[in-house]
């Protein structure tokens, strides 16, 4: 029976066995990839379009005669509302919705789509002679309050009991409006003499405050007690109650001299803060003065919930210094406005430290916890400039716009902007730290004057403003001016760049990145690079959907517009799927350069990432090998074995004769030796 099994058959079955344990690969991450795995193009984000200007919107708005805009406005529908006067009886939308002009100018309330399209004219409003429109407001149910001034004995008086309109000089007009150009309330207050206010707020419970300016020294106060007119004018406060017809509050205060109210906030505590200009020198309850006093000063007055004056801060050098505009941050109050004072109080980190020409523009940055100053600059050229208007963002940079005849006005920026006609506007933005953003001048080659500004949550800010330029800049708009003056209405896009990653903030806008960070979808690439070098998309971290992010497979020179998350470049069983989950190179199958394969530290449960091996993984790894040789080993001693059997069994072993248990071959070996 031996005779079937030769010594080559062992040692065949020994190498076989240590061949198919020894040459075995580990399991990889490969083999569990479903059989329909495709590897093919996205639908991919292309930033290969023309994102565009960042002037949105221009064009010029009005008829025949005389318009402009003063004032612009967002409702709860997220439509503008712009307030404008109109000496036209062509101005577009008046026609179609019932409107005509009924004296020497009006006021008109038009509706304006997002991109700066007018919509329609809500309502027109006015008498026979001369009606000017200052400011207006929307309260959360959709109606719109302006306020002005009017000369005309016939205005509108709607709900009111107060019908007596002077008409030689100004009185003050408050109308509301609701959204289908209703008019729910009108009326008109003042004395003898010029009124006019400047601001209008809507408090809850019906009420509005009008602040502004009066030279009447009979303007209506209420209580009767309440301060009386001082100097050659005065400012006045005026709460009206609407819904019920009445006058809940009404105060003058000044000194001996000119005394005028240019803007008004309500404070966090629900206060109210005058930003006004001054010539008087007896101001009541002045407790802190700013730089040195001129002929005219920048004023703040501080009233408390009862509207009962707490204090009295001037601002100034000794020339002229007209505020025009301010806003409230939760720690600061900002203000913007002219000056021809060359010892202005300006800080050491202001953009300009001087004067520069007849007047530049003012921008002063005040600490409501005790009114000193956070920081000051002149803002200007060599002509005459002003600040009109500004805003401020949730980062508290600042957002101005003004007046500048200047040829040299600074520009900077996105846009490549430079000075055109007699008088032009710019738009500029300030950091927080004092810098300019960007600097754009805008207008035709004769005169623009801003008058308002509105800004959203993205930076970008709608001016509105008359032109009396044919050329004034049109996009999206009408062409030329309909007669000798228009108002307009021009949308610019923040020209800045907040996050410092040269992609201008309108662009980031557009894209749906954030302003203020580099790395908007978090994959550790710039938003510009995805962008401009890469093609993929800033928003997504994962533009091809593989589950592997953009930033990882630049890295590794991968194609982040391709799904290639189960590939296996190294060869070392982990996918690239698997290798980004684990930490280890996609490139190297060898990632902690211990000497053992990724994969197979990976599927054995030890760390492809730690070179510092345990013993117990060398014993791991080799055990392929201990278990090979010790097979080697034991099949060789048993061949050994077994061949030696063989043969003995193969020799010709004869019978022992004579019973003494010994074979002729030991017998002859015996006798050999012998």
């Amino acid at each position: 029976m031996f005779g079937i099994f030769k010594p080559r058959n062992h040692v065949l079955i020994v190498i076989a066995i240590v061949m198919i344990i020894s040459t075995s690969p580990p399991s990889s991450s490969l083999d569990y990839l479903p059989d329909n795995t495709i590897f093919g193009e996205r639908d991919h984000f292309s930033s290969s379009y023309e994102i565009g200007s960042p002037i949105f919107h221009s064009s010029s708005i009005g008829g025949s005669d005389r318009d402009k805009l003063v004032d612009i406005s967002v409702g709860e529908d997220g439509l503008y509302y712009a307030l404008g006067m109109t000496w036209s009886d062509d101005f577009p939308g008046m026609e179609s919705g019932g409107y005509q002009n009924s004296g020497a100018s009006d006021c008109i309330i038009i509706k304006l789509f997002k991109n700066g399209t007018q919509s329609s004219v809500v309502s027109m409003v006015g008498g026979n002679d001369t009606d000017v429109p200052i400011a207006l407001d929307i309260d959360s149910d959709g109606n719109i309050f302006i306020t002005g001034y009017s000369f005309s004995h016939d205005f509108p008086i709607v709900n009111a009991t107060e019908t007596t309109v002077y008409g030689q000089k100004a009185d003050c007009f408050l109308t509301v409006i609701s959204s289908n150009g209703t008019i729910l309330y009108s009326t008109v207050f003042g004395g003898i003499s010029s009124d006019s206010p400047n601001d209008i707020i809507i408090l809850p419970n019906s009420t509005v405050v009008v602040s502004g300016t009066t030279s009447s020294h009979d303007f209506p106060t209420i209580p009767s007690v309440a301060n009386s007119h001082q100097g050659s004018s005065d400012i006045f406060i005026t709460v009206i109650d609407w819904q019920n017809d009445s006058i809940e509050h009404s105060s003058l205060v000044g000194g001996s001299g000119t005394d005028q109210c240019r803007d008004s906030l309500i404070e966090p505590d629900g206060g109210l803060l005058i930003c006004g200009v001054s010539s008087s020198s007896d101001l009541p309850l002045q407790s802190v003065s700013i730089g040195p006093r001129g002929s005219f000063d920048s004023i703040i007055m501080d009233f408390n919930l009862d509207f009962d004056l707490q204090s009295t801060l001037t601002i100034g050098g000794q020339g002229d210094d007209i505020p025009s505009k301010a806003v409230l941050t939760d720690t600061e109050l900002i203000i913007g406005g002219s000056t021809t004072s060359q010892d202005f109080p300006i800080t050491l980190d202001g953009i300009f430290q001087e004067l520069n020409g007849t007047s530049d523009g003012f921008l002063t940055r005040l600490s409501l916890e005790n009114y000193s100053v956070i920081y000051s600059s002149y803002f200007g050229a060599e002509g005459e400039d002003s600040i009109v208007s500004l805003s401020v963002d949730s980062a508290n940079e600042i957002y101005l716009i003004g007046n500048t005849d200047s040829t040299s006005f600074p520009t900077s920026g996105y846009l490549n902007s430079s000075h055109s006609g007699q008088e032009d506007i710019f738009a500029s933005k300030i950091s927080v730290t004092g810098t300019i953003l960007f600097s754009n001048l805008i207008g035709g080659s004769n005169i623009e004057i801003p008058n308002c500004l509105v800004q959203d949550n993205n930076g970008t800010v709608t001016i509105g403003g008359i032109t009396t330029s044919n050329d004034f800049p049109s996009v999206n708009g009408q062409n030329s001016i309909g007669g000798y003056s228009d108002g307009f209405i021009y949308i610019l896009g923040d020209c800045g760049d907040s996050d410092g990653d040269a992609l201008p903030d309108f662009m980031e806008n557009f894209l749906g990145t954030d302003r203020y960070l580099i790395d908007s979808d978090n994959d550790n690439l710039t938003d510009y690079d995805e962008v401009h070098l890469y093609d993929t998309d800033p928003t997504n971290p994962d533009t091809d959907s593989d589950q592997l992010p953009d930033g990882w497979e630049i890295q590794y020179g991968f194609n982040p517009n391709l799904s290639d998350s189960y590939l296996d470049p190294d060869e070392d069983g982990l996918s690239n799927l698997l290798e980004y989950n684990i930490g280890t190179n996609p490139l190297d199958s060898d990632s902690d350069r211990d000497g053992f394969p990724d994969g197979w530290e990976y599927e054995q449960g030890w760390n492809p990432l730690d070179s510092n091996v345990p013993f117990l993984e060398y014993i791991d790894y080799y055990s392929l090998w201990i278990i090979g040789g010790s097979l080697v080993i034991i099949g060789t001693v048993s061949i050994l074995y077994l061949r030696h059997k063989y043969i003995l069994r193969s020799l010709d072993i004869q019978e022992d004769n004579n019973k003494d248990d010994i074979s002729h071959i030991m017998k002859a070996l015996v006798e050999e030796s012998d």
